[in-house]
C-alpha cells in the first residue's frame, strides 16, 4: 500500500523517514494515512458555465420570439399605417421613394399624411391589408406599396412604405409668375408659363403670384401626373362713363372704383384658374368672373344705373365671345400706343354724358 506524507500528501517510498517534499518526519508505518482526495473545483465551474449557457439560450429564444412578432409583416404594416394617419414624424423612418431627388423629411411627408389623416378604424385596417397584399402583387404604378428593404439586425425582414413621386406641370398663362408650394418658394415659372415639379403623392397648397403680386391659389391632391392650371391672367381696362360714376360688381362698390372728372379710369383685373378638380381662392383685384358689372351716376338728383355687363372678366378672357348684354360698342380693343388692353363703355337707358 502506497504511503503519503501526512503533512503535504506527497508520495513516500517505503524507506523514506522524512518527506522529500516538505521535510515532515514520518514513521513510515503501516498506519500512515493515504493521500487526501480533495474535491476538485473544476466541477463547480462547469456547472456555472452550463447555467450561463442555458440562460443565454433562453434569452436568445425569448428575443427571437418577440422579434419575430414585432418585425412581422402585419406588425410593421400596422406601425406604418399608424404613422401615416396620425401625422407622426416617425413616418420618415418607414418611407422610401422612387425618386432620389425628393428628400424624405417630416415636412415633405406632411402632404401625404394630410391625404390619409381622416381614415376611420375600418379604413385603416383596409389600408394595412392592401399594403400587405402589395408585397405579393407589386405594381410600380401604385401610389403606395409595401416593399422588402433589407433586414433588422441582419435577421428580421425590414419592410418600407414606397411612395410614388409625381411630376405634374404647373401651368399659368404668363411667364415669370412666382410659384409657392406649401409656403415654399419654388422659383419663377419661366418656360411659356409652365414649370414641372417633383412631388410625393399628397395634398398640396399651390399658389402663384404674377408681376402685380396678384395671386391665385389651389389645394390639389397630387395622385397622378396631370397638369395643374393656375391662370393669373391680368387685363388692363379703361372704363368710360359719366364723370365720377361708381363701379359695381354684383351690387358691391369697388374700392377706389370711381371714374375721374373726365369720366374714365384704368383698372387692372385678373382671372384665376377654374379647375373643377380642386378648390380655388383669390384675394384682391378679382371680381367674380361671372359677376354683373355696371356703373352708377346721378342724373337730376337721382342715382341711375347703366345696363349690366354679365361676366365681364370672362369676356375679357375671350374677346371673341360676348355675353348676352354686350356687343362691339361695349368692349373694344385699345390702340397699340395705349398702356391698357381694352376699353369698356357700358350702355345706358338714361341719357348721360359720356365723353
Amino acid at each position: 500500500m502506497k504511503k503519503f506524507c501526512t503533512n503535504c500528501g506527497h508520495p513516500l517510498k517505503p524507506t523514506d523517514k522524512v518527506c522529500g517534499n516538505c521535510g515532515q518526519v514520518t514513521n513510515n508505518s503501516q498506519n500512515s494515512p493515504t493521500a487526501p482526495n480533495p474535491k476538485p473545483l473544476k466541477s463547480k465551474k462547469k456547472k456555472i458555465k452550463y447555467l450561463i449557457y442555458i440562460g443565454i439560450l433562453v434569452i436568445v429564444a425569448a428575443l427571437g420570439f418577440a422579434g419575430t412578432k414585432y418585425y412581422s409583416q402585419d406588425s410593421q404594416a400596422s406601425r406604418i399605417v399608424n404613422a401615416l394617419t396620425t401625422n407622426s414624424p416617425k413616418l420618415k423612418n418607414y418611407v422610401i421613394t422612387d425618386n432620389s431627388t425628393v428628400k424624405i423629411t417630416p415636412e415633405t411627408l406632411k402632404p401625404l399624411q394630410t391625404s390619409y389623416e381622416y381614415l376611420n378604424k375600418s379604413d385603416k385596417k383596409s389600408l394595412k391589408d392592401y399594403l400587405v397584399n402589395s408585397l405579393k402583387q407589386p405594381n410600380s404604378k401604385e401610389t403606395l406599396q409595401l416593399v422588402r428593404n433589407g433586414n433588422y439586425f441582419m435577421i428580421f425582414p425590414k419592410y418600407s412604405l414606397k411612395v410614388r413621386t409625381y411630376s405634374p406641370v404647373i401651368n399659368t398663362d404668363d411667364d415669370n409668375d412666382l410659384l409657392y408650394i406649401n409656403g415654399t418658394n419654388m422659383g419663377k415659372i419661366k418656360s411659356n408659363g409652365k414649370k414641372q415639379v417633383n412631388l410625393l403623392a399628397g395634398m398640396y397648397d399651390i399658389t402663384v403670384y404674377n408681376k402685380q403680386k396678384q395671386e391665385t391659389n389651389k389645394t390639389v391632391d397630387i395622385v397622378n401626373n396631370d397638369p395643374v392650371f393656375l391662370d393669373v391672367k391680368t387685363y388692363s381696362v379703361k372704363i368710360k362713363g359719366p364723370a365720377y360714376s361708381k363701379i359695381y360688381f354684383n351690387g358691391i362698390h369697388e374700392k377706389e372704383g370711381t371714374l375721374d372728372k373726365n369720366g374714365e379710369t384704368i383698372r387692372t383685373y385678373f382671372r384665376g384658374g377654374n379647375d373643377e378638380s380642386s378648390s380655388s381662392s383669390h384675394k384682391k383685384y378679382d371680381p367674380d368672373e361671372d359677376g354683373e358689372f355696371y356703373l352708377t351716376t346721378v342724373v337730376d338728383g337721382k342715382t341711375v344705373k347703366s345696363k349690366p355687363i354679365k361676366g365681364l372678366i370672362d369676356q375679357l378672357a375671350d374677346f371673341n365671345t360676348y355675353g348676352a348684354n354686350s356687343d362691339s360698342r361695349v368692349i373694344k380693343w385699345s390702340s397699340d400706343d395705349d398702356d391698357f388692353d381694352y376699353i369698356v363703355t357700358p350702355k345706358w337707358d338714361t341719357d348721360v354724358d359720356v365723353k
